[in-house]
């Protein structure tokens, strides 16, 4: 039997309806959660999970200390329903160093074990893919500067910036002659695993050359050298 008219309407309604609201054939919401409420938990009493990947050095936790007394606890912590913590491990740290009675968290319930681990790993990851334009990054340490303003609160360290405050992003002139032995800064972007792969090679250099006070560069050029020699 065909439905009647009022019949056929009501359910084109409520397909209409289901979809506006970002539901899926399965039930679940096609769209990002957005009703999360601020909380403020005791710091002591967040768990942070056992298997977070992410390691946080004691300088980074100071960076994160000074960065809070400078601009405040702007992110809150992700917890799930049983207050372990999903995203702001080092938040958490240094919320404990500071002495916190309260810090902000967004408790997101519902994920599987399988999301929670996930999450763990994107949420760090998925930051470390993005890029610097380093000559913008440049510009912004300039100014910092000309306004008196604390570099180590960027994040960047004193030898980093002022390598970058050193930069010349004048682009090369092709036809010009270099000298023997003139510097250059070279900017390399590398992941966590493969800095510290680079830092054992040069400390072996330095150790097997005998010389402590070899530069990074002079070290690695010998590295370049004799694997160029093989």
């Amino acid at each position: 039997m065909k439905p009647t008219t009022k019949e056929a309407k009501t359910k084109s309604k409520r397909r209409g309806g289901a979809q506006a609201n970002g539901a899926t054939p399965s039930g679940k919401s096609s769209k990002p959660r957005l009703d999360h409420k601020v909380e403020f938990i005791e710091p002591n009493k967040l768990i942070p999970y056992e298997r977070n990947p992410l390691k946080h050095p004691a300088d980074q936790i100071d960076q994160i200390v000074n960065s809070i007394k400078e601009f405040g606890f702007t992110a809150p912590i992700l917890i799930d329903e049983n207050d372990m913590v999903l995203a702001g491990h080092g938040r958490h740290m240094a919320s404990l160093k500071m002495g916190m009675v309260r810090v902000p968290v967004i408790r997101r319930s519902g994920l599987s074990e399988a999301q929670k681990r996930a999450y763990v790993i994107a949420d760090n990851k998925i930051t470390m893919n993005a890029v610097f334009d380093w000559q913008l990054i440049t510009g912004e340490l300039e100014a910092l500067k000309e306004l008196d303003f604390n570099l180590d609160l960027t994040g960047f360290r004193p030898f980093e910036y002022d390598m970058l405050l050193q930069a010349d992003w004048t682009p090369p002139n092709k036809d010009e002659t270099r000298k023997s032995g003139e510097r250059d800064l070279v900017l390399l972007e590398v992941t966590h695993d493969e800095k510290a792969i680079i830092d054992r090679a040069i400390t072996k250099c330095r150790t097997e050359s005998g010389d402590s006070e070899m530069t990074d560069g002079a070290a690695l050029e010998q590295i370049c050298a004799a694997y160029l020699d093989q």
